[in-house]
């Protein structure tokens, strides 16, 4: 008969088991639960546990120093805001690609390295749907499409859409930021904030750039904040509110889109067609751009013919083409859409937001565009991309959504003269759930028409 293994406890060794239990109680979150000694002149022998974990603490010499010890976690994101908050500045690992982990190593006061590792959680079928959205956009397994629809700078509030979770963790704890501080400024952080002392510059007298991450500068952030009086006005006080103002900026900003040189920079959409149902949408990724083009790029990959005016409404504001609207330009108000870049109707935040894109004023065709956030443009991969969409456009001057409707119907109805009667007026053949992201993508690379130069440019200025 064998016996059950019920648990096991690693057991560190540290040289003062005191000072020990302060770092791993007053730092990591664990609670002391009892200690031991044989004698006055006998190593201290302590447990302290955390939830349903354990941790052995000896001064027995015997036992190696500067052992490792990993814990499994669920919300890492979560841990590091509770360690910056105990000023404790952890090391962050890469992720791992073939488990799907993410690490951060804290090291205790006596060498022991402590691993926390939190398995990446991606909406249920997220992979494989971009895996095979990559697949038919011609990229590589990987190469955008996997990866990086998961680095939006954005954390998604939606968990039904394809973000990966983990990515605000490894922003706020691996990339740095640089603030340029005063002297003055160093000085009076370092003495507020004194883990930071040595990589503060101290030694230079003149203002220096000071590169910290996310995770770091929040903590500075709170420690100055709350150690600074409201009213004082002495060139300390003031100096200290100056650097704060500088440091809630990067923070601002890198917590956003801002943490993304704005050459790498990608932009990330959904266009989803209202009124439809099912709904026909498609996401699609690209450089900064003016909104004229993005109309370019939404008509690309939606399949329509851009035979018909246009306009955005972004926060109660249209905008549009002058030289097509130039009867009601003026009149109703319009921006410039030709001049206007996307990354200047974006929240600086890099957070998610709406607005809508009309197309054809008579069927009136109203779309709804979700920006869901930034990423890092892959190296080698070209731009813009259709990553995925379901359902096909419909066709033009179809009638709205209600002639939409009835053409439907009569596509799958009994009539034959009426079916075949439909379908030549579409061109032959039409498939309602027909959709290739390959052929979508190559639409938006190829771009349409400058049909400013076309004979019909006066008559499209009036449809």
């Amino acid at each position: 008969m064998t016996a059950n293994l019920i648990d096991s406890v690693p057991v560190l060794q540290v040289r003062d088991a005191r000072r020990s239990v302060g770092f791993y109680c007053g730092k990591l979150g664990f609670q002391k639960e009892w200690e031991h000694r044989l004698g006055p002149d006998f190593p201290l022998f302590v447990s302290v546990s955390r939830g349903k974990v354990r941790l052995f603490l000896t001064e027995r010499p015997e036992i190696s120093l500067r052992a490792s010890v990993y814990f499994s976690v669920d919300e890492l994101e979560n841990l590091v805001a509770e360690f910056a908050a105990a000023g404790v500045v952890p090391n962050f690992g890469p992720a791992g690609e073939s488990c799907n982990t993410l690490e951060l190593f804290v090291t205790d006061p006596d060498g022991n390295k402590l691993r926390f590792g939190q398995t990446i959680v991606r909406a249920e079928g997220a992979t494989a749907g971009l895996a095979s959205s990559a697949r038919r956009a011609g990229t590589p397994h990987g190469s955008p499409g996997r990866e990086s629809i998961g680095r939006l700078a954005a954390a998604n509030d939606d968990p039904s859409t394809s973000v990966d979770r983990a990515m605000p963790v490894r922003q706020e704890c691996c990339d740095r930021f640089p603030v340029r501080l005063s002297i003055l400024q160093r000085r009076c952080i370092a003495g507020l904030t004194p883990e930071f002392h040595d990589r503060l510059k101290l030694e230079e007298r003149t203002q220096r750039a000071i590169a910290l991450t996310l995770a770091e500068w929040k903590l500075i952030q709170r420690t100055v904040s709350s150690a600074l009086p409201r009213s004082a006005m002495d060139m300390k006080s003031r100096s200290l509110r100056q650097a704060l103002d500088s440091i809630d900026l990067v923070i601002e900003e890198g917590g956003g889109m801002g943490w993304i040189p704005l050459s790498q920079r990608l932009y990330q959409f959904k266009i989803t067609l209202q009124r439809t149902q099912p709904p026909i949408w498609r996401r699609i990724q690209m450089k900064n751009c003016t909104l004229d083009k993005l109309h370019e790029h939404i008509q690309t990959a939606m399949g329509w013919m851009n035979a018909h005016l246009h306009h955005f409404r972004i926060d109660g504001t249209r905008y549009g083409d002058p030289a097509l609207l130039e009867e009601n330009f003026d009149d109703l108000g319009y921006e410039d859409s030709t001049s206007k870049k996307i990354k200047e109707i974006l929240p600086r935040s890099g957070k998610r937001f709406q607005f809508e894109y009309e197309y054809d004023f008579g069927d009136s065709w109203s779309h709804e565009i979700l920006f869901e956030g930034c990423l890092k443009a892959e190296p080698g991969c070209r731009y813009p991309l259709c990553l995925e969409g379901e359902r096909a456009c419909p066709p033009e001057d179809i009638g709205g959504t209600s002639g939409f409707g009835d053409f439907l119907q009569a596509l799958t109805g009994s009539d034959p003269e009426e079916h075949e009667r439909i379908l030549d007026w579409v061109g032959g053949r039409f498939d309602p759930d027909g959709f290739d992201a390959l052929k979508a993508t190559r639409r938006m690379r190829r771009g349409l028409p400058n049909w400013r130069l076309c004979d019909d440019f006066d008559q499209r200025r009036l449809s």
